[in-house]
């Protein structure tokens, strides 16, 4: 059993100019929340286990996909006060004992889950981060690796330093979590807390580029091209 955990719980304030009345992954795109579209294609890649962290507005995801989609079994973390990117996190981590990937759940990334599980294997890395060649350095940051692929470090800078951002989609051991969850807050956040400390430590966290489609649906401009990107991402 795969099992994903599906970062859901944002409040989507840079949306809400077109979108009011719904929390950002229930951003409708031809007639379908964005997050349908996510859970199809994770689906296709073996996911069989969602786990959806919710808090804003979210009733309006649960009472879409109750417990179970296209025969893929869904629970729900329900953060009453927001914990950010990574306090739900942390106590997820807690009940798994497989390694489990995690999404954005206004995030599109067309990746290959078999390819960063055997780049996992291959590295005996704690985390993988898949990323994505990005111009966008104030929005997304660079991703600086070694010459053996492991993270060093995160970077916002109009410097050249990488061309590579990360792409919001993570295989993670859950033992590295649990064994380091005390040095993290209640709310804490996934790039900016967890990650740079594992780093720090010492964990094995490395990245690998995938080729596929990104689309992040946080901003108007971005979410207004999400109708014709995910057509695409239909006919493929």
């Amino acid at each position: 059993m795969t099992t994903a955990f599906v970062l859901a719980g944002g409040l989507g304030t840079r949306l809400r100019s077109v979108i009011s009345n719904a929390p950002k992954p229930m951003a409708p795109v031809d007639d379908q929340p964005f997050l349908e579209y996510l859970l199809k294609f994770w689906i296709t890649q073996g996911i069989s286990k969602f786990i959806i962290s919710v808090s804003y507005m979210r009733d309006s995801i649960i009472n879409y996909f109750g417990d179970n989609y296209q025969g893929i079994q869904i629970e729900y973390f329900i953060e009453k006060d927001p914990l950010g990117t990574g306090g739900g996190l942390i106590k997820i981590a807690n009940q798994l004992s497989n390694t489990f990937v995690v999404i954005n759940g206004d995030t599109f990334f067309e990746i290959s889950l078999n390819e960063l599980k055997l780049f996992k294997n291959k590295t005996q890395a704690e985390v993988v981060i898949a990323l994505f060649k990005s111009n966008d350095r104030d929005r997304y940051g660079q991703v600086l690796l070694n010459e053996i692929n492991q993270v060093k470090g995160f970077l916002k800078s109009n410097k050249d330093y990488s061309e590579l951002s990360n792409g919001g989609v993570y295989l993670i051991d859950p033992i590295v979590l649990n064994k380091n969850s005390y040095k993290f807050n209640i709310k804490c956040s996934l790039e900016n807390d967890i990650l740079p400390t594992l780093i720090n430590q010492g964990s094995n966290v490395v990245g690998i580029e995938q080729k596929g489609k990104f689309l992040d649906i946080g901003v108007p401009a971005d979410y207004n091209r999400a109708k014709k990107f995910l057509k695409l991402e239909k006919k493929n």
